[in-house]
């Protein structure tokens, strides 16, 4: 059954995919030793379906690994009733890689398939349940279906305390378990300070695994960016990458991207875009070079640099990097607080380059995504994502829709932000400018065709473009 591995890693080399995708799997080869026939069995799979996209096979001299995947899966998917000893360890190996494409719809479902009703018989079988259970949990994280999140981290964190409870690497790995679900149901606070907890343990430990280490340093950098911590995300994200290099993890690890493009973000969120741009990009050619951080990363990424050459006055640059964001996006598998968010920074790069009626229509795309999600008025996301659409409405004359809009804005963001959160500070500048362009407007009504024509000069010369294009780099 070992030689599940070898043969894995073997034509994932051979099609010149990076070690750590194959590095996913090892783990899940072991779990198909329960049984010498079940193991057997799901080696005889992984062979025939991995030899039928052999060059000999396909006529092609490089396969990638999406297509040795697609094609496993449904080589599984043809044989019907399979023994699920044999089956399961094989979704789970498959939901695995997917994962590591950025795949995270077909590893959710790929995952939740290998994991559920396994009953593990030994340690080794229960711990390598859990870490597939954290991974089914993060990949459906990514979709926002969150009750499923947290059932699956329980789920991992029950295995963990009742086969090894007394094992540090184990309390550690169980620790670092923070999806945005639990942030939903706990709260940030509670959340970071179990990111702090992690950490702390970790450096208690002589050899703490790097792999989790490295995502503590990333959970408590993304923690003070939501918490707007800027000097706090760049430091954390600079010791983490300190401990990558103590660590000899390779300058083009997929362990450091997350950090990369924490670091990246802290320094956009500080001004300093230069050096923003040239991490965003630092980390887009090392995802690039190993093809290891899958599409959905890569994207993400592509969308941080668009923030640096926006901060920089760079709008046509900032939304080509945008739009490539988007490209490697797969709108149809993002959840639809992510979709929004991506159609609201598109928008604001629309408006910079001039084109105000696309932009309208991007942001208005984008609070209809959460209108038809039923993500609830208040919601943190929502509320940025309103409040570049008010702008919006301003920027192309609408100054009535928008104060509508930000008159009902203000008391739910006051109830569920304070009054001291950067969401109040634009919902109230958003306010004053909506407010000014309905005074004049009504002093003056037949001026209001000239007004709006040179609405451009009164918006830049009232903070109104300039708070707009703020948003562009900092959103």
């Amino acid at each position: 059954a070992a030689s599940i591995v070898a043969i894995a890693l073997a034509l994932l080399a051979g099609t010149g995919v990076a070690l750590w995708q194959a590095h996913a799997a090892r783990t899940q080869a072991n779990i198909a030793q329960r049984e010498n026939a079940s193991a057997n069995a799901a080696m005889q799979f992984i062979t025939s379906t991995f030899a039928a996209t052999s060059p000999e096979q396909t006529l092609k001299a490089d396969v990638s690994l999406r297509q040795l995947l697609e094609h496993a899966q449904a080589e599984l998917d043809a044989r019907g009733a399979v023994d699920p000893k044999v089956k399961q360890p094989v979704q789970r190996m498959l939901g695995r890689l997917y994962y590591s494409l950025g795949d995270f719809k077909r590893a959710a479902e790929l995952l939740s398939a290998g994991t559920r009703g396994v009953q593990p018989r030994s340690r080794a079988e229960a711990l390598a349940l859990a870490d597939d259970l954290v991974t089914e949990s993060i990949a459906l994280d990514s979709l926002e279906r969150f009750p499923e999140v947290l059932a699956a981290a329980d789920r991992a964190l029950a295995l963990r305390r009742q086969f090894a409870p007394d094992d540090p690497e184990q309390q550690l790995r169980s620790l670092a378990n923070i999806t945005i679900a639990h942030v939903q149901k706990y709260g940030l606070a509670a959340c970071r300070k179990q990111a702090d907890e992690a950490l702390a343990l970790a450096k208690r430990m002589p050899n703490p695994p790097t792999d989790v280490v490295l995502h503590v340093y990333s959970l408590i950098a993304a923690g003070a960016r939501i918490a707007d911590e800027r000097a706090r995300m760049l430091q954390v994200s600079d010791e983490g990458l300190s401990f990558a290099d103590r660590h000899g993890v390779a300058p083009e690890s997929p362990l450091r991207i997350e950090l990369m493009r924490n670091r990246a973000e802290a320094l956009s969120m500080q001004g300093r875009y230069r050096e923003a741009e040239t991490t965003a990009r630092q980390a887009i050619a090392a995802a690039e070079k190993t093809g290891s951080a899958g599409d959905t990363r890569v994207g993400i990424l592509h969308g941080v640099l668009a923030k640096t050459l926006s901060g920089q006055g760079r709008y046509r640059e900032a939304l080509a990097a945008q739009q490539d964001s988007l490209r490697f996006l797969p709108q149809a598998e993002l959840g639809p607080r992510n979709l929004a968010v991506s159609l609201g920074n598109e928008a604001l790069l629309r408006y910079s380059v001039g084109d105000y009626a696309k932009a309208l229509a991007l942001s208005g795309q984008a609070v209809d995504t959460l209108d038809k999600a039923g993500i609830a008025l208040g919601d943190e996301d929502r509320t940025s994502v309103e409040v570049k659409h008010a702008w919006l409405l301003l920027a192309n004359g609408r100054a009535a829709q928008a104060k509508a809009l930000l008159d009902a804005l203000l008391p739910r963001v006051r109830a569920a932000e304070g009054v001291d959160s950067e969401n109040y500070a634009r919902v109230l500048e958003a306010m004053a400018e909506a407010n000014m362009l309905l005074d004049l407007a009504h002093a003056s009504p037949a001026m209001l065709p000239e007004l709006l024509r040179f609405k451009g000069r009164l918006f830049c010369s009232h903070g109104g473009v300039q708070g707009v294009k703020a948003m562009a780099s900092s959103t």
